[in-house]
């Protein structure tokens, strides 16, 4: 059975590390519903991210 995943991370700084974790998730076909942070800082990691919502 198939379902949606939601990356979760503690904290987005940059991005980078949310960012590999969906490209890879999507390599092996899997579906990436969106993205979620426990904390975000203020160096605009969110702003990379974005596209998840």
């Amino acid at each position: 059975q198939r379902s949606d995943i939601v990356v979760v991370d503690d904290v987005v700084t940059t991005g980078a590390t949310v960012n590999e974790a969906v490209r890879t998730l999507r390599r092996f076909g899997l579906d990436v519903a969106g993205v979620a942070a426990v904390a975000g800082t203020q160096r605009r990691g969110e702003a990379s991210v974005s596209e998840y919502e």
